[in-house]
């Protein structure tokens, strides 16, 4: 649900590789996170993504853990920099979801320089 408010036409499926784990791997090797931004195309790994892809799946987490365990704000230094000014606009109004939302509301300072993330912050619902 997170993932799909960023990219409503894309798909985030979850996928897990078997633990197999060898005396010389670290547990965290044995995650893999795969991801398509467009509906059709292959999923694929973080590696291979940009740095404003990357900043799109690290805030879908970020948000999908604030609904599950939500802390009272947020500071978030520039996190629109990597971002196409249409996925600013689209972070602005997942942010402004979020600090509105009934069940768990938060607050979230944001620093940036881009202006599609302003009318968020002054906007009120």
């Amino acid at each position: 649900m997170i993932a799909s408010a960023y990219c409503p036409v894309g798909t985030a499926p979850p996928h897990a590789a078997p633990p197999a784990l060898l005396p010389h791997t670290p547990p965290s090797s044995s995650w893999q996170v795969r991801v398509a931004f467009a509906r059709g195309h292959e999923a694929v790994s973080l590696k291979l993504l940009s740095g404003g892809q990357k900043t799109l799946v690290a805030l879908a987490l970020i948000f999908a853990i604030q609904r599950c365990d939500p802390a009272p704000f947020y500071l978030f230094d520039e996190i629109d920099a990597a971002l196409d000014p249409q996925y600013r606009t689209t972070v602005a109004a997942m942010l402004r979801r979020q600090a509105d939302d009934d069940a768990s509301p938060a607050m979230f300072v944001v620093t940036t320089f881009h202006p599609q993330v302003r009318p968020a912050a002054a906007a009120r619902s």
